[in-house]
């Protein structure tokens, strides 16, 4: 199992490169901006 697993990550990473930049993306966006006194605050 873990020898397809890594085969279909690798395959997947070849066939369509910026799928995981574009989530991330996707991700970042969709949350509200985090603000240095939300991150501070105790």
């Amino acid at each position: 199992q873990s020898y397809l697993n890594e085969f279909v990550f690798r395959f997947n990473r070849r066939a369509y490169p910026m799928s995981g930049f574009r989530s991330l993306l996707e991700i970042l966006t969709s949350k509200p901006p985090l603000t240095l006194r939300r991150l501070t605050k105790p």
